[in-house]
């Protein structure tokens, strides 16, 4: 299958957008850029996957971040793809792959996910830090609220899914005893 690239949210008359479409044409990748009035589509859709009809309900409203959606790559053409990127300085924090699941989602809704699972992701690499920080501190000191609040924060990793509350309130934790 020809790999496939949906784009959303970008300027395309920028450096940043046509850097990333002659990418896609050295990776010999198909481009569709996904409009605010396609939000309701369901992915697979929008993919031009079999089974898949358009929704004539039009949905205008306007997610403000720019998103990149795979679809039949290998790990490897994915990861030299955006290796290729980071090398032209092109960071693009949102993006994903089409699964089984979310190809039956409208855009929208991947969309809102992707959204949520990086603010998650965000919180929990400051969680790290503040638990690399906690430890610091124990090492000097005794401290048992301190090593609770680690002990509670490492719970996550034991997690299968992790949400954004799970994060938060461990978070709050710290943020209470360290300030």
């Amino acid at each position: 299958m020809k790999k496939k690239l949906l784009t959303y949210g970008f300027d395309l008359n920028s450096s940043k957008y046509n850097e990333i479409l002659n990418v896609a044409k050295d990776f010999n990748i198909d481009v569709k850029n996904i409009e605010e009035s396609d939000l309701n589509q369901k992915v697979g859709y929008l993919m031009g996957l079999a089974d898949y009809d358009e929704v004539k309900e039009e949905h205008n409203d306007k997610k403000d971040l720019e998103f990149l959606l795979f679809s039949d790559f290998d790990r490897e053409d994915l990861s030299n793809f955006l290796i290729t990127l980071r090398k032209l300085d092109i960071s693009i924090p949102h993006k994903s792959v089409i699964t089984k699941m979310t190809k039956d989602w409208t855009f929208k809704e991947l969309l809102d996910h992707i959204e949520i699972e990086h603010r998650t992701m965000q919180k929990f690499n400051l969680l790290g830090q503040y638990v690399k920080k906690a430890r610091e501190i124990l090492e000097t000191e005794e401290n048992k609220e301190l090593e609770m609040a680690v002990d509670k924060a490492l719970e996550l990793t034991k997690m299968n899914d992790i949400t954004e509350n799970d994060v938060d309130e461990r978070f709050e934790i710290f943020k209470d005893i360290l300030g």
